[in-house]
C-alpha cells in the first residue's frame, strides 16, 4: 500500500531551506532561502554583520500551493514553516515556525482565527521551547505533547469545516523533544544519568502522540486519499561542541582589535579569557559544592560571558568568520558585500576561500584526533541558480557527535552540558519519507 525510504535534506539541514526546497522543488540557489538568517545583512536599513531572519517574502520560487491554485485545486496549510507572513490563496493558511506568536500575517483568511480559537483556544503559532518551562521536564513534556495534540485537533476540524483538494499539516514538536530528550532514552550518550533515565519514555511517548494524530488525519481523509509523510531532516546525538571562531582567531583568519597583526602562516594565536565565561562560571559553582545550581542558571546568563564577541573583531584585517551556527557556515569578508569587507572579488576571494578551507581541514579534536567536519563545501559546489551568491561562502557538515557554535571562547572543544537546556541531539541530513495510498 505504499513505500518508504531515506529523504536527503538540503545543506544546511535546517527548517527554512529544508521546507522551502520541499515546497518549491528547487534548491536554495533557485528559491533564495539558505538558513534561519537572511544573508543580505540589512537590519533596519543598515548594513551590519548580524543577519535578519528570512520570511515567506524571501522565497523567489513558486511553492506548490500557488501551482495547485493555478490548476484549480484548493489547498489548506496548518503550521506551515516559512509561510509567515501568509498570502491570499484558494484555501487557508496557518503560519508555522519561524513566526511571531501573535499579530497580523499569521493566518489567512483572517476571520479563520476566531474559528480556530473556538476549537483550540490555546493554539500556539510558534511552539518554541523557550515559551515552556524546560527546567521542569515533566511540565515541558506535558506542554509539548499538548501543542502537538492541539495542532492535530485544529487540522481535523478544518478538514471538516473547510475541505480542500490538498491539505498539509506539520508536527514541529518532535524536533524539540529530540533535541532535549535524546539522552534520556540513549544509555550510550555521555550525559545519560539516573535523572535523565526517569524520562526515558519521553521520545517514544511523543512519537505515539504524533502517530495518533496521523492516524486520525488519515481516518478522516479516507482510505482512497494518497498520503505523504516526510521530514525536513533527521536527528542524531551530540556529544562535543566546538567553536570555529576561536579556532579562526588562533589561525589568524579572524583578527581582534588590539592584536599587533594577523598571525603568520602556521602560527597559533593564544586566545586568553578576558572575562568570565560559562565554563568558569560553572567551575566556580562546582568548587563551592553547589553543582545542582548549574542547571538552575538561565541559559541566557550562562552564555552572555564570551571571551570575545563580534564587536571586538578588527574587520579591516579579518578574512572570514563563522557566521551562522544554524547553517554551520562561514562568510568571507568580501569587499562591496560585507560592511567592512576588504577581500577583493575574483582572484583574492578564491585564494582566501582556499586558505580558509585548508585551515578548517586541518582542525582536529585533541581528545580524539578526529576532524569535527564530515564535509566542507564551497557554495558553488552544492547550489545552482540565480540566487546562489546570496548564500554563505562555505558550508560545513559536522562529523557524527559534533556541533559547531558561534561563540568565541578560550577553548575550541568541550563536552556537551547535561542540563535540561542543553541539546543532546541535533539535526542530521537523512530524514524520512513515507508514501501511502491506493
Amino acid at each position: 500500500e505504499g513505500a518508504h525510504g531515506v529523504l536527503l535534506s538540503t545543506v544546511p539541514f535546517v527548517t527554512p531551506p529544508g521546507w522551502t526546497a520541499s515546497y518549491t522543488g528547487v534548491n536554495p540557489g533557485k528559491n533564495n532561502v539558505f538558513d534561519f538568517k537572511d544573508h543580505s545583512r540589512y537590519l533596519g536599513g543598515e548594513l551590519v554583520y548580524e543577519m535578519a531572519s528570512p520570511t515567506s517574502r524571501s522565497i523567489k520560487a513558486d511553492p506548490f500551493w500557488r501551482i495547485l491554485n493555478r490548476a484549480g485545486l484548493s489547498v489548506g496549510l496548518v503550521n506551515a514553516p516559512m509561510a509567515y507572513p501568509v498570502e491570499e490563496m484558494d484555501g487557508y493558511m496557518i503560519a508555522g515556525f519561524p513566526s511571531p506568536t501573535e499579530g497580523e500575517g499569521l493566518i489567512y483568511p483572517p476571520e479563520l482565527e476566531d474559528e480556530l480559537r473556538e476549537v483550540e483556544p490555546d493554539y500556539m503559532f510558534y511552539g518554541n521551547p523557550e515559551y515552556l518551562d524546560k527546567d521542569r521536564p515533566d511540565r515541558y513534556l506535558e506542554g509539548i505533547h499538548g501543542i502537538a495534540t492541539g495542532r492535530a485537533r485544529a487540522a481535523l476540524h478544518l478538514m471538516g469545516s473547510r475541505p480542500t483538494d490538498v491539505m498539509m499539516m506539520l508536527f514541529t514538536e518532535v524536533d524539540r523533544v529530540q533535541h532535549y530528550f535524546w539522552n534520556t532514552w540513549d544509555p550510550s550518550h555521555p550525559t545519560h544519568n539516573a535523572e535523565k533515565a526517569e524520562y526515558r519514555s519521553a521520545l517514544p511517548d511523543h512519537y505515539k502522540v504524533i502517530d495518533e494524530g496521523v492516524r486520525q488525519l488519515m481516518e478522516r481523509a479516507g482510505s482512497d486519499v494518497p498520503v505523504i509523510m516526510y521530514s525536513d531532516h533527521g536527528a542524531a546525538p551530540v556529544t562535543r561542541h566546538f567553536y570555529p571562531n576561536t579556532y579562526l582567531i588562533q589561525e589568524g583568519i579572524i583578527v581582534m582589535k588590539g592584536d599587533k597583526g594577523a598571525a603568520k602562516k602556521g602560527e597559533k594565536r593564544e586566545v586568553k579569557a578576558k572575562r568570565l565565561d560559562r565554563r568558569r562560571l560553572e567551575a566556580a559553582i562546582k568548587r563551592m559544592g553547589m553543582e545542582r545550581l548549574i542547571h538552575k542558571i538561565p541559559k541566557r546568563l550562562r552564555t552572555i560571558f564570551p571571551v570575545y564577541n563580534f564587536e571586538t573583531v578588527d574587520w579591516s584585517r579579518t578574512k572570514a568568520y563563522y557566521s551562522s551556527a544554524s547553517a554551520q557556515a562561514l562568510t568571507i569578508n568580501l569587499k562591496g558585500r560585507e560592511p567592512e569587507g576588504w577581500v577583493e572579488p575574483g582572484r583574492e576571494y578564491e585564494e582566501v576561500l582556499d586558505e580558509v578551507i585548508g585551515v578548517l581541514e586541518r582542525l582536529r579534536d585533541p581528545d580524539t584526533g578526529e576532524s569535527p567536519f564530515k564535509a566542507i563545501h564551497r557554495r558553488a559546489d552544492i547550489y545552482e541558480g540565480p540566487f546562489t551568491e546570496n548564500g554563505p561562502d562555505i558550508l560545513t557538515e559536522p562529523a557524527p557527535g559534533y556541533l559547531a557554535l558561534k561563540d568565541m571562547k578560550d577553548h575550541v572543544f568541550e563536552d556537551v552540558g547535561d542540563g535540561w537546556r542543553d541539546k543532546s541531539a541535533d539535526h542530521e541530513r537523512e530524514g524520512i519519507v513515507i508514501i501511502h495510498g491506493p
